[in-house]
């Protein structure tokens, strides 16, 4: 993958990643490491330099983002912005059946 999109920075020196796996090894001090966000469920995905998208996960043709290989094996295109606004509309239309009581 030539872009990536990010990087993420891992240290070992505190008490909550003292063993964090991280491509099949325990990290013992700071990696940084390229990644991108799954844009269907927000997860952040570490990849190898100039690995091919395929093995990191896929690309949705749909919303043309990359994605994780949990999202890539569903069917379906919900983008993580469409997510939260149906529950937005889930809340809104729910306050208002409150108010009209």
């Amino acid at each position: 993958m030539r872009n990536p999109g990010s990087y993420l920075s891992v240290s070992a020196e505190d008490k909550l990643f003292r063993k964090i796996r991280f491509q099949g090894k325990i990290i013992e001090d700071a990696e940084e490491v390229d990644c991108f966000t799954c844009q269907h469920c927000n997860k952040i995905v570490p990849v190898k330099p100039m690995c091919d998208p395929a093995d990191a996960g896929g690309l949705c043709k749909q919303c043309m983002g990359l994605i994780c290989e949990q999202c890539y094996g569903k069917r379906d295109c919900t983008p993580l912005m469409k997510k939260i606004e149906q529950v937005e509309d889930k809340a809104r239309f729910l306050r208002q059946m409150q108010e009209w009581g």
